[in-house]
């Protein structure tokens, strides 16, 4: 898996269903692909990216480029446990 920065330290604790790796990219890849404008268009498919401390350079860049390629929003909560906090006041 793709664990950057806080989110491979021991004293943060984070559920492995939030650490994102390429599998995870391409799982989301798949429901956009499935599900994007289902429901006579009511329905969008976003990547929910972890924050930055989270998640790789690498794996954003990846991100972006396919997002910018199947135009696909991007959403991130920034700032919601004290670990990202930490990481943005540094």
């Amino acid at each position: 898996m793709d664990q950057p920065r806080y989110a491979t330290q021991e004293e943060t604790f984070m559920h492995e269903g939030l650490i994102e790796g390429e599998e995870y990219l391409e799982n989301s890849i798949e429901c956009f692909e499935k599900y994007e404008g289902m429901g006579d268009g009511r329905v969008e498919v976003w990547f929910g990216a972890r924050t930055p401390g989270g998640a790789s350079e690498n794996l954003y860049r990846k991100m972006v480029k396919e997002a910018r390629s199947r135009n696909i929003g991007v959403t991130m909560h920034c700032a919601e446990v004290k670990a990202d906090r930490e990481f943005f006041c540094i």
